[in-house]
């Protein structure tokens, strides 16, 4: 008799990386990719901090992760559907590829939310406007925003040291934000219009999160990173709060 325990190698997946999934180049694909793994990893993030926040904030983040992994896997099995067989190869490898920062603090839950998880959530009411109705499901899967985040946000940023250490993690998760929104300039898809899904174009988009987001921490005393180290060319409709 053969006895395979967990940690047997044929049990544990490898580690996917970019060599060994290539990408898809249909954009419906492409898009379904990136609304499997980015939940996913957000979540992976999130769930960094469950040891390390208040314990009455605990049922809040694990509501958050689980509607975030809904998402992620209604989003996957789509992308199976699309006929992409190596789907889950394929969001491994993004989240090997793109890991998010790791929360390590209720603080770092309340900046992660109020940028990457804000990014996620205008993406997603974008496709929860589609009229494939699977997709449109998928989106509303992944929930609100963990409650009690932007309260912790606004209390701890009273307090001018808190600020400085909130602003480092403002400008740890704000680069990976603005990639959610794909990037000004690339133009519209069809094929996303003919698969009857909903999408803004990147650099209305991207104006609109940077004008959102900048008043969200502008109130809490906190500034953006300039654009350069955004690593996003700033679009059309938006100027930095610091040069107007």
């Amino acid at each position: 008799m053969t006895f395979v325990s967990r940690r047997s190698p044929w049990m544990v997946p490898r580690p996917a990386g970019a060599e060994q999934a290539r990408r898809p180049e249909d954009p419906v694909q492409r898009l379904l990719l990136a609304a499997a793994w980015r939940p996913r990893a957000f979540a992976v993030s999130l769930a960094a901090a469950l040891g390390r926040i208040p314990g009455g904030a605990l049922p809040a983040l694990h509501e958050r992760i689980g509607g975030l992994l809904q998402a992620s896997a209604g989003f996957a099995e789509l992308l199976r559907a699309s006929g992409l067989d190596d789907a889950e190869t394929q969001v491994q490898a993004r989240l090997a590829d793109e890991p998010l920062p790791t929360c390590a603090s209720w603080a770092e839950v309340a900046i992660a939310e109020a940028t990457f998880g804000r990014a996620l959530a205008q993406a997603f009411d974008a496709l929860r406007g589609s009229e494939h109705e699977t997709v449109a499901a998928a989106a509303a899967r992944a929930g609100a925003p963990c409650a009690g985040a932007a309260e912790a946000l606004d209390e701890l940023a009273r307090d001018a040291k808190n600020r400085e250490c909130l602003q480092i993690l403002v400008d740890r998760w704000m680069p990976a934000a603005v990639r959610v929104l794909g990037r000004p300039g690339r133009p519209a898809e069809p094929a996303l219009h003919e698969a009857r899904i909903a999408v803004d174009a990147p650099e209305t988009a991207l104006a609109a999160f940077l004008s959102g987001v900048e008043g969200r921490l502008h109130a809490a005393g906190l500034w953006l990173p300039d654009a350069a180290r955004m690593g996003v060319e700033v679009p059309a409709g938006w100027t930095p709060a610091r040069s107007r």
